[in-house]
């Protein structure tokens, strides 16, 4: 950890003039949404669409359809769905302002209506409801043009508003309470309409209190819930009392529907219509009245405004912030045709800038509130900061210190910038407990013992190193400075760039430069940060890093090779050199020789050294015969299993490296052939059969088909070697394996086929039977002919070998792959040393 001492540090006296600090940022436009805003216009939205439904209920329905006849009742409860549906979507869309004012005095026309319905008879209401319409007009006109500010607006609005929300509670309750008594049908109807002006009074309420708690508040989610949806219940009632209304004054007969019902609000009318108290049982009035309604909303509408109600506040704060302490100018501007408003300001010192973001009552009122702060987008210190320059002899005294502290980080330049770019990451930032982003380069950290204010500087640029990063900050509150701290100014500067020593890791620096308020503390003050600094956070703050830009392990490779079910491969091999000077000395060493190091390793079931014998150059009648002279005892032969598990990788990959390949192929269980069928695709014999050694020895014996009397002799030639090699043996040898490697020229699969149906009941006469049985694969690369089949067979001794081969019946078989002599192997149980005899 490098450093510099705390004695030169503090003799690097510096000075501070008076500085001037200028801030410039922007807020986006209400109208640009955020994610709350979004989701309470969501829920806005489906009460308007559900209110809609209503109106379109009330009217079109088949309940509706049914009654003979519309009132003007019922148009207005269209009217009164559509109008509040319509004021639910505007107040998601701009929130509170100037168009939902109209909205809420058009919906009150509607209200209007109903009470005249209740308390006026039909020539008085007519003229009623035309003065409704006209006090719309007014008031949206008022409200709009005339009211300069909108919380003046909406109180004006509102006043009127309640007043008749009131009148309208209280007029549908007398009117149940005074006749639910005369019959059910009229309780019902007036219950209907008392309940729904309940609902829609209780929902007053939560509306002024949303709108002088702001969305801030901690009951402002229960609020926003039950304006979104206490509509929906109460224009259900509203709903069912508009039908009820027409089903009693239309529905039961003719002369019901027909009778004039000239009632002065007494109830004392003639048939049902007399029942209701108030004189409206006929539609021609409507078509008098529609005029009214629809000039009344197109004068409102066309003097509305859609302003929300923060651009409204924020015009108001320049007066009251120009007259704070230190404010040098403010103003606020809004860009033509783009959604950001603009905040430039000047301060005249740190303290009275601190005091304005933490105690100002216009920040607390905007950027206090978390749903305007959720729609902040920049903030850039834009200066000319004043430096700290070097005091004059005469400024010794000033209380301004610096100090250098740096540290070695095991971690990559980018990846601890990366943390410390991140403004909302504190994890490196010793002792946090919570972090509050008050807009996104400004944020409040609290630990255990208090909080502080940090605003990142962005303007003017900060100078980068070279090949490095860095960020100046600022503590405007909290622990070191501000009320009740020794601290006027503390600065920080973090820089991270390539150590020197080692490119892998990087060099972290903290510059910070502290200005006390009392000379006399001054020392004290910066001593204590420092110690801190070096014991405490620096060492802190280097776990943090190396820890966070560990690399990720490696992920283990994928698997090239998935075994689910055990699987047999033969191996083959003659030299581990290309000089054919070294044999293999043992199994073992061939075994080591093609499974290496690999991981997860696969497992012998048989090893062997094999022996056999060479052919003559010449014999008779152009026939091969066996030299028993040249014996060979170099070759080695495995069966290799490979149990489930992901490989990384392919069998054919074991004894890379080696000078002859591997020879390798996927064996069966000796299953083989399942259709006795497939066994008619061999023609009979004689047919032509060698090895692969015969294919390239230059001779065209290859090409004739062979008789039974040099195949006889070349069989019992073999056959005499085995009984040979058999003899050298000890008696009582144990169980024998044996590898038979075979190739047909014509019948293919067939000829496989009859030979292994054939052979197999031989090998049980003797005791034998069949392990595993596979389609050989050529050499990689190689286009020398090669085997077809692969044979592995178990013996109980050795001398089933020769009872096998002296039996007539295989003789006969033995034609069919007469050159199969030289390529039947003996293999123990692994792992076994030493060579062991040929067999057929």
């Amino acid at each position: 950890m490098d450093q510099a001492p705390p004695a030169a540090a503090a003799a690097a006296s510096f000075c501070v003039p008076k500085p001037v600090i200028n801030i410039y940022h922007g807020l986006e436009n209400l109208a640009s949404w955020d994610h709350a805003k979004a989701s309470v216009f969501l829920g806005l939205l489906m009460t308007a669409i559900t209110l809609w439904w209503f109106g379109w209920y009330v009217l079109f329905s088949q309940r509706a359809r049914s009654i003979k006849g519309t009132s003007l009742l019922r148009h207005l409860a269209f009217y009164y769905c559509l109008s509040v549906g319509a004021f639910g979507a505007i107040r998601g869309i701009w929130d509170t302002g100037r168009l939902l004012i109209g909205g809420a005095a058009f919906h009150n026309l509607m209200e209007w209506g109903f009470l005249a319905h209740v308390w006026l008879d039909k020539k008085t209401a007519l003229q009623f409801f035309k003065g409704a319409s006209f006090y719309i007009w007014t008031v949206i006109t008022i409200s709009v043009v005339l009211i300069p500010q909108l919380i003046l607006s909406l109180a004006f609005e509102q006043t009127l508003g309640i007043l008749c929300d009131y009148f309208l509670l209280f007029s549908f309750f007398k009117a149940w309470r005074d006749r639910r008594k005369a019959s059910p049908e009229l309780g019902r109807l007036w219950r209907s309409a008392f309940f729904a002006s309940l609902l829609h009074f209780s929902q007053i309420w939560p509306l002024v209190a949303g709108t002088v708690l702001g969305p801030c508040h901690k009951a402002s989610s229960v609020i926003e819930f039950l304006l979104t949806t206490g509509s929906v219940p109460c224009f259900y009632f509203y709903t069912d009392f508009a039908l009820r209304w027409d089903e009693l004054l239309f529905g039961t007969s003719a002369a019901d529907a027909s009778a004039d019902g000239e009632s002065n609000g007494n109830g004392k009318g003639k048939g049902k219509t007399a029942k209701l108290q108030g004189p409206y049982q006929e539609t021609n009035n409507w078509r008098k009245l529609r005029l009214f309604v629809f000039l009344g909303l197109l004068a409102g509408a066309g003097t509305i405004l859609p302003e929300g109600a923060l651009m409204d506040l924020i015009e108001t704060m320049p007066q009251a912030i120009r007259r704070e302490e230190g404010c040098n100018y403010y103003n606020v501007v809004k860009e033509p045709g783009s959604p950001l408003i603009r905040f430039i300001e000047s301060w005249s010192s740190w303290r009275t800038l601190r005091k304005h973001m933490v105690t100002s009552p216009s920040v607390l009122r905007t950027f206090g509130n978390p749903q305007f702060r959720a729609l902040y987008t920049n903030q850039t210190m834009l200066g000319p900061y004043a430096p700290l320059v070097p005091c004059s002899e005469a400024q010794k005294k000033a209380p301004a210190k610096q100090f250098t502290v740096s540290t070695t980080v095991d971690a990559s330049v980018d990846c601890i910038w990366s943390k410390l770019d991140n403004w909302s990451d504190v994890s490196w930032v010793q002792g946090t407990q919570k972090v509050e982003m008050m807009s996104p380069f400004m944020r409040k950290i609290t630990n255990a013992r208090c909080s502080l204010i940090e605003m990142r500087q962005l303007s003017p640029p900060v100078p980068q190193p070279v090949n490095g990063h860095s960020l100046i900050y600022h503590i405007l509150d909290g622990c070191l400075v501000g009320a009740g701290t020794p601290g006027e100014v503390y600065s920080g500067q973090v820089s991270v760039v390539p150590s020197p020593d080692n490119p892998k890791q990087s060099l972290l620096t903290y510059q910070s430069t502290i200005v006390a308020k009392d000379p006399a503390m001054a020392s004290k003050f910066f001593q204590g940060i420092y110690a801190d600094f070096t014991a405490n956070r620096l060492p802190y703050v280097k776990g943090v890093f190396e820890a966070a830009c560990k690399p990720a392990p490696a992920a283990p490779p994928a698997p090239v090779y998935t075994v689910k079910d055990p699987t047999y491969f033969y191996m083959f091999q003659t030299r581990k050199d290309a000089n054919d000077s070294h044999p293999f000395a043992s199994a073992a060493e061939f075994l080591s020789y093609i499974t290496g190091d690999r991981k997860p390793a696969p497992k012998a079931v048989y090893v062997g050294a094999l022996s056999g014998f060479d052919w003559a150059s010449s014999g008779a009648n152009g026939v091969p015969e066996p030299d028993f002279s040249k014996k060979t005892a170099y070759d080695v032969a495995a069966v290799i299993e490979f149990p489930p598990a992901d490989y990384g990788y392919k069998p054919e990959e074991l004894g890379k490296g080696i000078a002859y390949d591997v020879w390798s192929t996927e064996l069966v269980p000796a299953a083989y052939p399942q259709k006795p069928e497939e066994a008619s695709d061999c023609p009979d014999g004689p047919w032509l059969t060698q090895t692969p050694g015969l294919l390239t020895d230059g001779r065209d014996v290859h090409q004739a088909k062979l008789d039974a009397g040099p195949a006889y002799k070349v069989q019992e030639a073999s056959i005499a070697f085995v009984k040979q090699l058999i003899a050298d043996k000890k008696p009582g040898d144990g169980p024998s394996n044996g590898i038979n490697l075979l190739r047909f020229k014509e019948g293919k699969a067939g000829c496989y086929s009859r030979y292994l149906q054939e052979v197999r009941e031989l090998m049980h006469a003797v005791g034998g039977h069949l392990h595993f049985w596979g389609a050989m694969k050529p050499r990689p690369g190689s286009t020398d002919p090669h085997y077809e089949a692969i044979l592995i067979c178990y013996y109980p001794n050795r001398q089933a070998v020769v009872d096998l081969a002296d039996n007539p019946a295989y003789k006969d078989m033995a034609l069919i792959r007469l050159a199969s002599i030289q390529d039947m192997h003996n293999l123990g149980p692994a792992p076994v040393e030493g060579s062991l005899f040929q067999m057929l």
